[in-house]
C-alpha cells in the first residue's frame, strides 16, 4: 500500500514537474529558432498582457503587428518573450520573426526573461526530481 500511494504522489510530481519542464522548453526552442533564421522588423505594440504582484506591473507580453519583408501583414501576434513594464512605454519595438511561420515574433530576450525562465526550470526540475526519488525508491518493493 505505501509503494502504491507513493507512486501516485511521485507521479503526480513528476507530470507537475515535467509540464513546467516542458513549457520553459518551448520558450527557448522557440528563442534558438528565431535566433537561427529569424528576420529582423520594427513592429508596432498594439497591447499587452500585464502580469501583477501585489498591485505592481512587473512584465508584459506584448502584441505585435509587422508588416513581414514579403509584405505580409500580420497583426495582434504574441510575444515569446516578455519585457519589463516598470514605468517603461514603448509604441514600437524591434522583433525578429520566423520566416517559415511569421506569427512567431519575439523581440530579443531580456536579462530578467532568462532569469524567470531559468528559475521555472529549476522550480520544475524539484517535482521531477522527487518524482524519480519515489520511482527508485519503489522499484525494490516492486522486484525490478
Amino acid at each position: 500500500m505505501t509503494a502504491v500511494v507513493s507512486l501516485i504522489v511521485g507521479g503526480v510530481l513528476g507530470l507537475f514537474g515535467g509540464v513546467i519542464l516542458w513549457r520553459v522548453g518551448r520558450r527557448f526552442h522557440a528563442l534558438l529558432v528565431l535566433r537561427r533564421r529569424g528576420i529582423g522588423v520594427v513592429a508596432r505594440i498594439d497591447g499587452h498582457v500585464q502580469i501583477w504582484s501585489k498591485g505592481l506591473s512587473l512584465w508584459e507580453f506584448p502584441y505585435f503587428s509587422y508588416t513581414t519583408v514579403d509584405g505580409e501583414k500580420h497583426t495582434r501576434v504574441p510575444s515569446r518573450v516578455s519585457l519589463w513594464a516598470w514605468g517603461e512605454v514603448r509604441r514600437t519595438a524591434e522583433v525578429l520573426y520566423d520566416p517559415e511561420h511569421p506569427r512567431r515574433a519575439a523581440p530579443p530576450p531580456t536579462g530578467g526573461f532568462l532569469v524567470r525562465s531559468a528559475a521555472l526550470g529549476l522550480a520544475g526540475l524539484v517535482p521531477t526530481s522527487l518524482f524519480v526519488l519515489a520511482l527508485l525508491a519503489n522499484t525494490s518493493l516492486l522486484g525490478f
